[in-house]
C-alpha cells in the first residue's frame, strides 16, 4: 500500500479508505486530469548505462527486491554486496571500506535504517557516495524529518533503465533528487 500511496501522491493524488468490520474496506484513488490529450510519444532507443566494476553495498529488507537489484547491477558491470538491514550493511562496509564506492540505502530498515548507516560511514569516509531509496515518497519523509535536503533519492519501484542511470549518475558526481 505504501508504493501505491507514493506514486498516486507523485501524481498529485489521494486516497480515501472507507473500512468497516465485517463489510471490507473501499478505497477510492483521486488523479488530477489532463488539461490535453497525451500525445503518443516514441520511444527511444539509448544505451543502458554501465558500470566500470566499481563496488556498491546494496541494503534492502525486501529479498525480492535486493536479488532484482543485484542482479541488475552485478549484469551491468557493478560489484555487489548484498544486506538485508543497516547492520548488515555497516558490517559489510567495515570489511570493504576501502573498495566501496556507492551505498544504496533503503531509508527505512529494522537493524539501523539508512540514514543511521550512511552516517556512520561517512565517519570513516566522508566521500562515500549515497543513493537513498523508500516505498514512501521523498517530499513525505522530508516532511516527517526522516530525510533532510537536496539528497540523492528513488521512490520504489523504479525501472531498470532509470536505477542504472541514477546509480551511474551519483557515482559520476551528479546531484539527484527525487
Amino acid at each position: 500500500m505504501s508504493i501505491v500511496y507514493g506514486i498516486i501522491k507523485e501524481h498529485g493524488g489521494y486516497i480515501n479508505v472507507q473500512s468497516r468490520p465485517g463489510s471490507g474496506s473501499t478505497f477510492r484513488i483521486y488523479l488530477p486530469l489532463l488539461e490535453e490529450r497525451s500525445r503518443k510519444s516514441e520511444i527511444s532507443r539509448f544505451a543502458m548505462p554501465e558500470g566500470g566494476g566499481e563496488t556498491i553495498i546494496l541494503a534492502e529488507d525486501d529479498a525480492a527486491v535486493l536479488e532484482m537489484e543485484a542482479k541488475l547491477l552485478q549484469t551491468y558491470g557493478y560489484k555487489v554486496i548484498k544486506a538485508t538491514n543497516g547492520g548488515e550493511a555497516i558490517e559489510s562496509f567495515m570489511a570493504a571500506v576501502d573498495d566501496v564506492r556507492l551505498l544504496i540505502l533503503d531509508v527505512l530498515m529494522p537493524n539501523k535504517g539508512g540514514l543511521e548507516v550512511a552516517e556512520t560511514a561517512r565517519r570513516m569516509r566522508p566521500e562515500i557516495r549515497v543513493l537513498f531509496n523508500s516505498g514512501y515518497p521523498l517530499d513525505l519523509l522530508q516532511r516527517k524529518g526522516i530525510l533532510q535536503g537536496d539528497v540523492p533519492f528513488f521512490t520504489k519501484p523504479i525501472a531498470p533503465t532509470e536505477l542504472l542511470r541514477k546509480v551511474r549518475e551519483v557515482l559520476d558526481g551528479g546531484r539527484l533528487a527525487g
